[in-house]
């Protein structure tokens, strides 16, 4: 009689693993139990960060680029190994669904005037997502901290600073049971605050000396107009108002209103205006008022002063 050995070895099993859900971005480490030595798996959907195939655990960030849920399907076979000798077990199967994360697809404008209002509407790449945001206080900027539980923002900002401010808003996202932010930026630019002007009177023929003007900007570029011909070559003109002989040919005084629009960084200040009289000429001693006086020329020649 021959007498020899049969092992048998018992069938591998792999403990059944429930459904399970991630955000896109998580990080995920997928450890299976059961008898086996090994665990082989197989996945039918890799645009979910997961890779084809592997053995043992399934260690993964997910991923989902799209604005729909993506689904991976996970085979496992586990496996018992004897030297050369392999058993497997009965295939266990479950899904990984993958949420999308939402994301702000419209930006907030590159930059805008101070006192000008800010009116922005965010959208989501995802419709249904519920969309928070929050600005914090920055210096240069009179307001303080503000948040919204929408994703409309409608609000002011003052701008103290003679150079632009950038503001962050800091967005929040939930869609699908998934948070996500998002930050977007606005510089703030400030206007001009023309410094105070002062009004002059000159005599017809009187120079007037060039007007300057100064604001908190140092940028600042001044733009201005005269109602009136007062002896200026232009009635208009950026920069300093030149120098010129006041001008009144006519018996009346005269005016001209000057207005000056301070501009830095392509926004304008509060215009501001000041007054220049020009007073017209006395009139010349007449000769023959003085005759109709009953003198007589050789009379009063030596006492006829201009």
């Amino acid at each position: 009689a021959v007498k020899f050995i049969i092992t048998v070895y018992p069938t591998p099993f792999v403990n059944t693993q429930t459904d399970l859900t991630y955000c896109s971005n998580a990080s995920a480490n997928i450890v299976f139990n059961g008898s086996a030595s090994s665990y082989l798996w197989n996945n039918s959907n890799t645009n979910t960060g997961i890779g084809s195939s592997g053995t043992d655990s399934i260690v993964f960030i997910a991923q989902n680029s799209f604005t729909s849920i993506l689904t991976s399907s996970i085979y496992v076979v586990p496996q018992f190994t004897i030297g050369n000798k392999f058993c497997f077990g009965d295939t266990m199967d479950f899904s990984i669904d993958i949420n999308p994360l939402a994301i702000v697809t419209n930006a907030l404008p590159d930059s805008i005037c101070s006192d000008d209002p800010i009116i922005f509407n965010a959208v989501s790449n995802i419709p249904s997502a519920v969309i928070t945001w929050q600005r914090d206080s920055v210096a240069g900027i009179d307001n303080g901290a503000a948040f919204g539980t929408s994703g409309f923002i409608y609000e002011t900002l003052i701008s103290n600073s003679n150079v632009p401010v950038t503001v962050y808003y800091h967005f929040t996202l939930m869609a699908d049971s998934c948070n996500s932010t998002f930050t977007d930026s606005i510089i703030i630019k400030p206007r001009p605050q023309l410094n105070s002007l002062s009004d002059s009177v000159y005599c017809n023929g009187e120079l007037m000396p060039q007007v300057n003007f100064n604001s908190n900007i140092p940028a600042t570029v001044f733009n201005w107009n005269c109602s009136n011909n007062i002896g200026i070559a232009a009635l208009n003109g950026t920069g300093s108002v030149p120098s010129a002989y006041a001008s009144n040919s006519g018996s009346d005084t005269i005016f001209a209103i000057f207005t000056v629009i301070p501009e830095a960084f392509g926004c304008q200040g509060n215009s501001k205006s000041f007054k220049v009289t020009v007073k017209d000429s006395p009139p010349e001693p007449q000769l023959f008022a003085l005759l109709n006086n009953g003198n007589s020329v050789c009379g009063i020649a030596s006492n006829i002063s201009f």
